[in-house]
């Protein structure tokens, strides 16, 4: 498994117009062909509320017998991962961690906005079971205090298997983030919701039965998106953003 340095270090900094480009994609809201962001600004000012991060794929050939999605999303306080500034509370979604229960996972794209339009495919429809782990320090990250580790996996029946092919955008994984404990009286919020994170899209292996074969899509540096990317001001002390151009300028 490619840690975020690997991964920043393969690609340049142009990110595709649309997401059918063959590989694995996160976006914000929506898949990137129907409009979702690439950087997701929150006041922070609320409890209430809940953002969705989508894991979406486009294959570089095709498959016909696709059983399950397996996949790695990494969250860092660095666009190229390593160690640096701690993992905010805010971002400790792990068991123990100041949000644990915050975060939640679904494979359903049965229901608007998702079932809406055909630019991305729903390729489980409603018979894929999954579940995901949230690890943080993580092992699989060299137990940098920076960075947590999403790994996720999905799969259908033996008779409901699916064929994906080359151009389609599919959706993979959704995860949806609440803003509880963002606020709260008598020290009851968790810190950090202001700071400026990278997510980045590690890997998703896409398995087919034995005698078939597996094959796996990898994340570049262009496909990393963000939180609190924009500069805009945040709670009641902006927070201190980096712009992307500050970001390309790391590999240049």
């Amino acid at each position: 498994m490619r840690s975020l340095l690997a991964v920043a270090l393969v690609a340049t900094w142009i990110a595709p117009a649309v997401a059918q480009t063959p590989g694995v994609h996160l976006s914000w809201s929506e898949c990137l062909p129907k409009g979702g962001t690439r950087n997701m600004d929150f006041s922070c000012g609320t409890a209430d509320g809940v953002e969705t991060l989508l894991m979406t794929f486009s294959p570089e050939v095709p498959a016909s017998q696709v059983f399950g999605l397996e996949a790695r999303i990494d969250i860092s306080t660095l666009p190229t991962g390593g160690v640096g500034p701690v993992l905010p509370s805010w971002w400790q979604l792990e068991l123990g961690g100041c949000r644990y229960g915050s975060m939640t996972f679904s494979l359903d794209y049965t229901h608007p906005p998702y079932s809406v339009g055909a630019a991305c495919v729903d390729p489980w429809q409603s018979n894929g079971s999954g579940a995901f782990d949230y690890g943080y320090p993580s092992t699989l990250a060299s137990s940098s205090p920076s960075t947590a580790v999403i790994r996720m996996v999905g799969a259908v029946p033996t008779d409901k298997y699916f064929p994906v092919v080359p151009g389609t955008e599919y959706y993979a994984f959704r995860f949806m983030i609440d803003n509880q404990k963002t606020v709260g009286l008598a020290g009851g919020a968790c810190d950090g919701c202001c700071t400026p994170m990278y997510l980045a899209p590690i890997y998703l292996k896409i398995g087919e039965p034995v005698g078939v074969g597996d094959f796996t899509l990898y994340g570049t540096a262009a496909d990393v998106i963000t939180w609190q990317g924009s500069g805009s001001a945040c709670g009641p002390t902006p927070a201190r953003r980096h712009s992307w151009g500050m970001v390309k300028s790391l590999y240049r």
